[in-house]
């Protein structure tokens, strides 16, 4: 797929970078977004306050002429992370925003191909908890769109949203790491480049006392040229996807009938006439 690399250059001449992967998994109800690091990252340039999705996390990277309180914000400080509840307008700019994931998910599977083959990535998550088995099993994400990114950031303005105390627990401080309180999009050196998208296919989990893993294969929008196509050109088929369209509703009365096409139908079409009354009619013979 061609891709626009040039944040990837950008970042790469910073003094120190830091490599990553990041996934976002679009279900019905919400949208699942991960990254291969530790604690919860800004990713992906800064939205405008009309493209926040309600449901979505997000942090403030410009208050402007915003008001984020509105839409479930604490406060409107650039910074401040929360789960939007309603729609936002104004010149405010959020990011979204990725929970890491750490070792206990991995991406494999992923190739570079010069042609239209179909290929297919497989994310790994263990350690899962047995509640969120229970929504992996429940929640329908056959055929539901997820992407994979390769992300580059210059540690000299990495947001940091908390640290591990002693105890191994995450002590939320949400405040930036040698950055502006108000960053701006310019600033901001998280390059990401989309490196794989496409549907989920198959779910595998693995349950045991010792560790929980669920496997999600991923397969490439090409695979679907490789498969049959279920859909049939009925009534009844269309109306599962489409019920007020009528297109083919005659569909099936007009099997049997037969048409003409490109010349005169039966009833028009002259009997043949006898050579006697052929040869009266002749205007040659008029008058002999």
């Amino acid at each position: 797929m061609a891709r626009d690399n040039a944040e990837i250059v950008t970042a790469l001449a910073q003094d120190r970078v830091e490599i990553f992967n990041a996934v976002e998994i679009l279900l019905d109800n919400n949208t699942l977004r991960f990254w291969t690091g530790y604690g919860k990252r800004a990713l992906g340039s800064p939205l405008s306050a009309n493209q926040i999705q309600i449901g979505d996390e997000y942090i403030i990277t410009s208050v402007g002429d915003t008001d984020f309180t509105l839409i479930g914000a604490a406060e409107n400080v650039a910074g401040t992370i929360f789960y939007a509840t309603d729609r936002a307008v104004g010149t405010g700019t959020v990011s979204r925003v990725y929970t890491g994931a750490g070792q206990l998910m991995s991406i494999s599977g992923l190739t570079e191909v010069s042609d239209l083959s179909a290929q297919s990535a497989t994310l790994t998550f263990s350690g899962i908890p047995s509640d969120v088995i229970g929504l992996a099993l429940r929640e329908p994400y056959q055929r539901r769109e997820c992407k994979i990114y390769f992300g580059i950031a210059s540690t000299d303005w990495i947001l940091q949203f908390g640290e591990w105390d002693d105890t191994g627990v995450w002590i939320d401080t949400s405040e930036w790491n040698d950055g502006p309180p108000d960053i701006d999009a310019a600033d901001l050196y998280y390059a990401t480049t989309e490196i794989f998208s496409g549907e989920m296919d198959t779910i595998n989990i693995s349950d045991s006392p010792e560790s929980s893993i669920i496997q999600l294969s991923v397969a490439s929008r090409l695979i679907k040229l490789d498969r049959a196509n279920n859909r049939r050109y009925t009534a009844e088929n269309h109306k599962s996807r489409h019920p007020n369209d009528t297109f083919f509703d005659t569909l099936a009365s007009l099997q049997d009938v037969s048409i003409i096409w490109g010349g005169p139908s039966s009833e028009s079409v002259p009997p043949p006439a006898s050579s006697s009354s052929s040869s009266a009619s002749n205007p040659r013979d008029i008058g002999r």
